[in-house]
């Protein structure tokens, strides 16, 4: 069976990983998928985003990488995916998370959303939350890989000049 794995993923988290890996762990194949929501404002390009995640994710074999603007589960849809994964890092993401479900349930009933827990190490780890220690030139070693982190550092600069 398949699943989808959406997110803007700006930047892809250690949080990220560890719930990809899980998912990878449950079902034959998944896809992530980076979608392009215009209303949001991403620090780093499209094309970074996903060089980052496909060394982030070169180990895991059953891994579909894709990038896809419009709705999540239209994504699905098209692609024959019952399953939508999203992780829950707290009681805010949970309520967050539940309205989004419900809303796809209206749009697309055949698709069910499975939520994953963050693990207690990830609960704070946010693609938020890495920027924001990122612009101060903190450590990053809890929130990103080390490939990921330079990149933000160098975003953060570039933006200064």
């Amino acid at each position: 069976m398949k699943a989808l794995f959406p997110g803007t993923f700006d930047p892809i988290t250690k949080g990220h990983l560890d719930l990809i890996r899980r998912a990878a762990s449950l079902f034959e194949e998944v896809h992530v998928v980076m979608m392009l929501n215009h209303e949001k404002k991403a620090l780093l390009d499209v094309s970074v985003r996903l060089t980052l995640m496909e060394e982030s994710l070169r180990p895991i074999s059953n891994i579909v990488l894709d990038v896809y603007e419009g709705l999540s589960v239209q994504y699905a849809k098209d692609h024959d995916i019952p399953i939508m994964i999203r992780g829950v890092r707290s009681v805010t993401d949970y309520e967050y998370e539940c309205q989004i479900a419900s809303v796809n349930q209206l749009l697309e009933p055949e698709i069910e959303t499975m939520f994953l827990l963050s693990k207690p190490e990830y609960a704070s780890v946010s693609s938020s939350n890495a920027k924001a220690v990122a612009i101060q030139k903190g450590d990053l070693s809890s929130f990103v890989d080390p490939h990921v982190a330079l990149v933000l550092y160098d975003a953060y600069d570039m933006q200064k000049r």
